[in-house]
């Protein structure tokens, strides 16, 4: 190769780094040894992006309506009515509390003050409201 085509070669690949070319060079040595042509892997990778794409999109959307439902159905503050949040206790918190206390109800309205203690951890919590399903005993 000609020391013209290395330095064009050189300055349109800058932005890669030689580990994403040298994957590059194994795909397209693939491609020929299987017989598979560009346009066709080129269709194919379309398809995969469209599928991740979606799969981004799905997951989102059920983020946001588990961040809906949780919005809806957790506790209020009874001090100002807005959304108490649950914070679970460490396990070494919860040595060092000698009752059932797992973890607290803080309200998220920074100008209120109201907590409380719990029996329930995240988990339950998060069963108690419906966000989780709930976990068949062991009987």
């Amino acid at each position: 190769m000609d020391l013209k085509k290395v330095m064009e070669f050189d300055y349109r690949l800058q932005v890669f780094t030689f580990g994403f070319i040298q994957d590059a060079y194994n795909l397209i040595k693939m491609c020929r040894e299987f017989d598979i042509d560009m346009d066709e892997f080129l269709e194919y990778v379309e398809h995969k992006k469209c599928a991740a794409a979606q799969t981004e999109k799905e997951m989102y959307e059920s983020y946001v309506n588990r961040q809906r439902l949780i919005k809806e159905r957790s506790r209020k503050c009874p001090e100002c009515g807005e959304m108490l949040d649950h914070d679970s206790y460490t396990s070494c918190q919860q040595k060092l509390i000698t009752s059932k206390i797992k973890g607290a109800f803080i309200c998220i309205n920074e100008n209120c003050d109201y907590w409380e203690h719990t029996e329930m951890n995240q988990e339950e919590y998060m069963e108690s409201i419906g966000i989780i399903p709930k976990k068949r005993s062991r009987e």
